[in-house]
């Protein structure tokens, strides 16, 4: 029998009848749409534009070939040139060649304020203008015969000098010695577009570096003209080889990373002329490339979860839609209709589903802000899916006690859950977790794709709907439970309610599955996206060390310590000098009193004795006599007596002084002649800064030329000790000279072939033999002197180095009293690595070398990871400072100044005032880099989205099918009225009825994802580079979330259960239809 032609009314009547469960299935494909939109641009546009970004912003990623012979004055972009057969290598579409001449290093040592070996080069480069930004003035252009050479500076180098735009100078050229005349122009600074363009520039950005002796100011910038015209000598040429877009490359991110090997290569091995080659350009794009692998990695993985939970959640939706025409559809195929007619029936619905796919393609383009045909194409296929579950569905044959009876009850899947999907699932699971166990998310393999490997990708989905699955068969146990409820209750209304539970369980099926899958996935995407945002401040801590960390210019002496120690804003801080080993392990040396307060060290690093761990390694006392006081020199009382007749000059007598941070230096006390007079020597401690107080005298240092004939023996002593005030006034004593009865004298001795002594006999045939070794210094011993001195008494030596192409040479001579220091083995917390790579394990006793000195060390305890160390190969070893510096000066050595200093301050910001050339890094900031890293964040971005997308998911499919379960129970409604229950009453059952559907599938769903995300976040949180992070990640989820998603849950539940369901108890006075 043919279907009567439905009218526009008709079918407007019948989408009005299923509006409902109709608008909830089409939202629910638009949050599905919405998603997949999302999920397309974060693949098509999100990954490239981030690859670029990225490879922007690599401060190193370019070839740096610097000619330091070059035979042309000649500077230009083009690629023409790189020599002929370097020109294959260079493909155009992929790279960009620029050509920079540097002028010889002008002196600018006249200027005010600046040191003797001060510089400044210029340089030409046309490619600058569209790499740097102007402050003031212009850019340079040709000079005027006879005018002085335009140039323009950075706004960092002028205000360093002390410079401004229109200043004259005349430098001198340190090589030619010519004088050059400039006049400064323009003032700009640097673009970081990309960064890697300043790669063959190594003046640091503050417009200052000091090398050694030298201070290097950033480079000036000039017009071709004036190294064309030889106004400026050539002293280098440098070719500059970056990379165009790796997005738009021609080559893809694999190709240019063997062109930029290949060219690396070739430059390298170039021998007319010859280039020495730096940047990091080929590991930079192999990094890189590792790095989108990852990124389309977790996008994958994040899809695949995402996307089962939205299928599920379709496939619940357009069930519950379909069956509400369940009865009409089973009437029709009874007269014969075919399934053409049974589908146009349905046509008006998949048009409004398909209708809701296509509108969240804007608004999915609107939040990304881009738009790409991948969007289009992905709201189609969910489009799609959802017509296809819905004809899937209305084509089902239906039994008549089906539509009679249960329809609606989800008995197909309760049908596959009779057959063992759930245990399909849960195996798969099994296999997939397994997987990801031993192998890392990234990788080719039999499963690989895109670098992906497929199963580990698909492991949280699996495990996801396995157990969401497992959890199905809970509600048929609820099931069982409430008819033992109903059997035990006292009251009707309560027998009913749990008799409703316990005879149509099957009609929550589905719901109750979604909402424990989408529930989970979000919680575990929470999870992941909670993880990884702690794990990038765990990396930013492991990789600076502490929360702000200055390094210097040059090596800060004790005596300039607290121009950083006590900046503004500086709470605690530390000096770290790091000391390479034989074996190619680490040595890190810091102050271990303020360790506590400023390493970021991880507690389960430490192994949770974080606490104990820098108590272990505290030596002791601090050796040496404390300076008391903040004095700004050192007053030594001292006498020097030699023998009658003894001939000796003046002997220079230093002091080693250790500051509060451990740092040592030299306070150069004067010269002391040996008349056997008392005298006293004075010495600035605070030469050129402020030392870190309180400080500590450590050493005595007494050195003397020593005669060419025969010992003297001499007598040292020290009177008494004083503090120099900083301010006018007379030295406070603080010790006497026995106050080093206990320090340990020693001597040193310069000496090296023995020669003839200038009073041989005349008469030695020639080519008499030297004699076999001279007369070395040494110290006799010490004792007490009158009025609380204290004597050393020790033989100067004599002797002439002897010199067969030269005269004989006096020979330098010197003895010391050193402050007695500890015998013990010096503690050492060494890492896992450094164990596992020695073999050694804790309590062992080994050598360690500082400067020269060979210290003992006994490890003291020993840690996973330690902050900067690495976790791999040889390891690392952390001492005390302070100890280990002393130690290195009682065996005649100094510890050289580290340049690095690890602070805590105020809001972990970096402090003001700090000397100039110093930089700082914060872990803060660190840590805001690795999270807004564009390939690192796209990832949790959509994950962000997806985990508020499966809540809206499992609201709508929970409301449609509380919704429908209510409509199936409307006659329950009207026996409830007729039985006498009041409104309030009907619906408090119906409250409970639902909260128990509700809460626990939203409770089950939260431990699920919990499980899944503690079990696999290790596994999906990565650093930039594809690899496990350092430190490894940490799970950590946001209860409060997850509290939230289970709060809406239960609210959608009793919003449902308040509104009285269609089809129950009519109003009095109305006519039943």
């Amino acid at each position: 029998m043919a279907e009567p032609r439905l009218t526009a009314m008709a079918v407007l009547r019948r989408l009005a009848a299923r509006r409902t469960a109709l608008a909830m299935t089409a939202a629910l494909t638009c949050a599905a749409a919405f998603f997949a939109v999302r999920a397309a641009v974060a693949w098509e546009v999100s990954l490239p534009q981030a690859a670029r970004q990225d490879l922007r912003a690599l401060p190193d990623a370019a070839i740096v070939a610097l000619d330091a012979s070059p035979v042309s004055a000649h500077c230009d972009d083009a690629a023409g040139a790189l020599p002929a057969q370097l020109k294959a290598a260079a493909d155009p579409r992929d790279f960009t060649v620029n050509t920079m001449l540097t002028s010889d290093s002008l002196s600018v040592a006249a200027l005010p304020g600046q040191r003797t070996d001060s510089f400044v080069k210029v340089y030409c480069a046309p490619s600058v203008r569209a790499h740097a930004a102007l402050d003031a003035g212009h850019w340079p252009d040709a000079a005027a015969p006879g005018a002085p050479i335009p140039v323009a500076a950075p706004s960092s180098s002028l205000a360093a000098l002390k410079l401004h735009v229109g200043s004259r100078l005349t430098l001198p050229d340190a090589a030619t010695h010519a004088r050059v005349s400039l006049l400064i122009v323009g003032a700009f600074h640097r673009l970081q577009n990309p960064a890697g363009y300043w790669t063959w520039d190594q003046t640091d950005t503050s417009g200052v570096q000091i090398v050694g002796p030298y201070t290097l100011y950033d480079s000036w910038v000039a017009d071709p003209s004036a190294f064309a015209s030889a106004a400026l000598h050539v002293d280098s040429s440098t070719l500059l080889v970056l990379p165009r877009s790796a997005a738009g490359s021609s080559a893809g991110l694999t190709g240019l990373t063997a062109q930029a090997t290949s060219l690396t290569t070739l430059l390298s091995t170039h021998s007319a002329p010859y280039y020495a080659v730096s940047g990091a350009l080929a590991p930079d794009l192999s990094a890189l490339d590792a790095s989108v692998t990852t990124a389309r990695a977790q996008l994958l993985a994040a899809g695949l979860l995402l996307g089962a939970v939205t299928a599920a959640g379709l496939f619940a939706a357009c069930g519950l839609l379909a069956g509400i025409g369940a009865g009409q559809n089973a009437l029709r195929r009874a007269r014969g209709a075919g399934r053409p007619h049974v589908l146009a029936a349905h046509a008006a619905e998949l048009l409004v589903l398909c209708a809701a796919a296509i509108a969240a393609v804007p608004l999915g383009f609107a939040t990304a802000q881009t738009t790409t045909p991948a969007g289009w194409f992905a709201a189609g296929a969910v489009a799609a899916l959802a017509v296809t579950v819905l004809c899937i569905r209305v084509l089902r044959p239906e039994l008549p006690a089906e539509v009679a009876v249960a329809q609606g009850r989800q008995a197909s899947l309760a049908y596959g859950l009779r057959l063992g999907a759930d245990v399909v699932l849960a195996v798969l699971a099994a296999l997939a977790l397994w997987q990801a166990a031993g192998a890392p998310l990234t990788g080719h393999g039999p499963s690989g794709l895109l670098g992906t490997d497929l199963i580990v990708a698909a492991a949280p989905a699996l495990a996801v709907a396995a157990g969401a699955g497992l959890a199905g068969r809970l509600v048929a146990a609820g099931a069982r439970l409430a008819e033992r409820g109903a059997a035990r209750a006292r009251t009707f209304f309560a027998t009913f309610a749990f008799w409703q539970l316990g005879r149509t369980s099957l009609g929550y099926l589905l719901p109750v599955v979604v909402t424990v899958a989408a529930v989970a996935g979000a919680t575990f995407a929470v999870a992941q996206d909670a993880s990884w945002r702690r794990s990038t401040r765990d990396q930013a801590a492991y990789r600076s060390g502490a929360q702000v960390v200055v390094t210097t210019a040059w090596g800060r002496s004790g005596g300039q310590a607290d121009a950083i120690s006590h900046a503004h804003g500086v709470l605690a801080s530390t000096p770290v000098a790091r000391i390479p080993e034989t074996q190619g392990e680490s040595l890190l040396a810091l102050d271990t009193s303020a360790a506590a307060e400023t390493v970021l060290l991880r507690p389960d690093l430490a192994r949770n004795q974080a606490t104990d761990l820098w108590r272990l390694l505290d030596p002791g006392p601090r050796p040496g006599l404390e300076i008391p006081g903040r004095p700004s020199g050192l007053a030594l009382g001292t006498r020097l007596s030699a023998g009658a007749g003894t001939a000796l000059g003046p002997m220079a007598v230093t002091a080693t002084v250790q500051d509060a941070a451990g740092l040592v230096y030299q306070v150069r006390l004067g010269r002391l002649e040996a008349d056997g007079q008392a005298h006293t020597l004075v010495g600035a401690l605070a030469r050129d800064g402020t030392p870190d107080y309180p400080l500590r005298l450590l050493r005595f240092d007494v050195e003397f030329t020593a005669p060419a004939a025969r010992p003297a023996t001499v007598a040292l002593t020290v009177l008494s000790l004083a503090a120099q005030p900083a301010t006018p006034g007379p030295a406070a004593g603080f010790a006497s000279g026995a106050a080093l009865s206990a320090w340990k004298a020693s001597s040193s001795w310069g000496g090296g072939m023995p020669c003839p002594p200038p009073d041989s006999s005349p008469g030695s045939p020639p080519g008499t033999s030297p004699p076999e070794e001279n007369a070395a210094a040494q110290v006799i011993g010490t004792r007490a002197a009158a009025g609380g001195g204290w004597t050393m008494d020790f033989s100067t030596g004599a002797g002439l180095d002897f010199d067969p192409a030269g005269p004989c040479t006096a020979i330098d001579g010197g003895v010391a009293l050193n402050a007695a220091t500890s015998e013990a083995p010096l503690p050492m917390l060494v890492t896992a690595a450094y164990l596992h790579s020695t073999g050694r394990s804790v309590g062992a006793t080994v050598s360690i070398s500082a400067d020269g000195a060979v210290i003992p060390a006994r490890i003291a305890a020993a840690v996973d990871a330690f902050p900067t160390l690495p976790a791999t190969g040889a390891g690392g070893a952390v001492v005390n400072l302070p100890a280990l510096a002393a130690r290195v000066v009682a065996q005649g050595d100094t510890l050289w100044p580290p340049t690095e200093w690890w602070l805590r301050t105020v809001d972990a910001a970096a402090p003001t005032g700090l000397p100039v050339g110093d930089s700082t890094a914060t872990a803060a900031a660190m840590a805001r880099s690795l999270a807004r890293d564009p390939l690192s964040g796209i990832a949790p971005r959509v994950l962000t989205f997806g985990a508020a997308d499966l809540i809206v998911l499992a609201a709508l499919s929970l409301a449609a099918g509380l919704a429908a379960t209510g409509r199936r129970q409307a006659g329950h409604e009207r026996i409830l009225a007729a039985l006498g229950a009041r409104r309030g009453q009907r619906t408090a059952i119906r409250v409970l009825r639902n909260t128990a559907i509700v809460l626990p599938a939203a409770l089950v769903g939260w431990g699920l994802g919990l499980l899944v995300a503690r079990r696999l976040v290790p596994v999906f949180v990565l650093d930039p580079a594809g690899t496990a992070p350092l430190p490894p990640a940490l799970f950590t989820t946001r209860p409060g979330w997850s509290a939230l998603a289970v709060a809406v849950l239960l609210a959608i539940g009793v919003a449902t259960a308040v509104e009285p369901p269609r089809g129950g108890p009519r109003r009095r006075g109305r006519r039943p239809a």
